[in-house]
């Protein structure tokens, strides 16, 4: 599914860490043994300090290896950072790109527990975050601190809080949430007609292109929730991101945005009541409803998700049963999510 862009941390002091709830990553770094509170010279540690680290069998140690850090696959040329007139720097195709191609595969250089803002003092937080940003390898540290923020610091604490505001998704990972930091995927611009998606894998966050791509045109994801109208949009995006969007769907005329949003109305109107006629069993119905919004979804070009839909149809007309139908949407679906 789609990952959202974090908004902003709260900017209010931070509460001292209580318990271990606070757990500080960075990639290139493994997982330690279990700290002691008592620091090798004698010194008491900080109980923040005691939980920067996961434990040993924490899950995340799927993707903290030093070797994966930095790495990259030759899904990397389809892709570069280019100057863009009037819209700073962005992704654009190197080659020509089919549609549902992968245009790139990123591993997180950062991985900070969401509880992290509100278990520590916010002094003690930006010295941990400074520190992690700094340990990073390859170059690390200037790659994630030349992302994309909105202050003007070149380079300190400030800056580096910044970024992880502007640019981290938020991912799930053993039954937790984190802040993840993908710094090459971060560099995509906000489209509200994308011509990209995203999608993590427990281990990467890879970016599919939902529309073939020429050498030279931009690669573009969504911030904002899918579906929601131009005044929703714009809300959201100056709230979180601190920009009034400009994309080419809020560019248009007023009478085309007026027919975007009544399209984008009726998406999340049919969505409802298919869940309605699905609870009720009455699955001819609910099949009929998300067809329409198939077409509706077609319409307003919102196709990064199609292979979703496509499963919910399979799951339909399985529950009839009506295994022919069935078994063409689950074809779509496996098509449209990239599974062979």
């Amino acid at each position: 599914m789609h990952l959202n862009l974090l908004p902003p941390l709260d900017p209010t002091p931070l509460l001292p860490l209580r318990h271990p709830f606070l757990r500080l990553h960075q990639l290139g770094h493994p997982p330690p043994r279990p700290v002691s509170s008592r620091h090798p010279r004698g010194h008491r540690r900080s109980p923040e300090r005691n939980h920067i680290h996961p434990a040993r069998r924490n899950p995340l140690r799927l993707i903290l290896s030093r070797r994966r850090c930095g790495r990259r696959g030759p899904r990397a040329r389809r892709a570069a950072l280019r100057d863009l007139p009037g819209r700073g720097k962005g992704l654009v195709a190197t080659r020509p790109v089919a549609r549902r191609a992968v245009l790139m595969v990123d591993w997180a250089a950062l991985l900070v527990d969401a509880e992290f803002p509100q278990r520590v003092r916010r002094a003690l937080g930006r010295e941990m975050l400074m520190e992690a940003i700094g340990g990073l390898e390859r170059g690390g540290r200037e790659v994630v601190l030349g992302l994309a923020r909105s202050s003007s610091d070149p380079g300190g604490v400030l800056a580096a809080e910044d970024v992880v505001k502007m640019n981290s998704f938020s991912v799930d990972l053993g039954g937790r949430s984190f802040m993840a930091l993908f710094p090459r995927i971060s560099r995509m611009n906000h489209a509200c007609k994308p011509s990209a998606s995203t999608r993590f894998d427990m281990q990467t966050l890879s970016s599919t292109v939902t529309t073939f791509h020429q050498p030279g045109e931009e690669t573009t994801i969504s911030y904002a929730d899918w579906g929601l109208t131009y005044p929703e949009r714009q809300r959201v995006l100056k709230q979180k991101w601190g920009f009034d969007c400009a994309c080419f769907l809020c560019s248009s005329s007023a009478e085309e945005i007026a027919e975007s949003d009544a399209r984008r109305k009726a998406i999340s109107r049919l969505g409802k009541e298919v869940l309605v006629q699905v609870e009720e069993r009455n699955y001819k119905k609910a099949i009929k409803l998300n067809r329409e919004m198939l077409v509706a979804l077609e319409d307003e070009a919102l196709v990064p998700h199609m292979g979703d839909y496509y499963e919910v149809m399979t799951r339909l007309y399985g529950a009839l049963p009506d295994i022919d139908n069935a078994k063409m949407f689950a074809k779509l679906a496996l098509e449209d999510l990239g599974v062979s």
